[in-house]
């Protein structure tokens, strides 16, 4: 969004689920990182003025579990909402 509340870039890049085993899931926090970095890559290559930019969204899992430290350093892959064995 710029600061007329116009959309002026969309994009978006994928990240793996895994499955270690029956009934888990989780996604790892540094491939989200790295999705984010490659989706806001391509959005600045359509802005002409990347200082009128006023505003991002970010559109990703929900109730995922994702446990850090006391800097929010992730301490493990995050365990997503799906699973059945934990």
């Amino acid at each position: 969004m710029n600061t007329d509340d116009s959309l002026v870039g969309m994009s978006f890049a994928e990240y793996p689920t895994v499955y270690p085993q029956p009934g888990w899931a989780e996604q790892s926090p540094s491939k989200w990182w790295q999705a984010f970095k490659k989706a806001l890559a391509c959005c600045r290559t359509t802005v002409q003025d990347i200082n009128r930019i006023a505003g991002l969204t970010i559109c990703s899992t929900s109730s995922t579990v994702l446990a850090v430290d006391e800097a929010g350093n992730p301490l493990t892959e995050a365990i997503l909402w799906w699973i059945t064995g934990r």
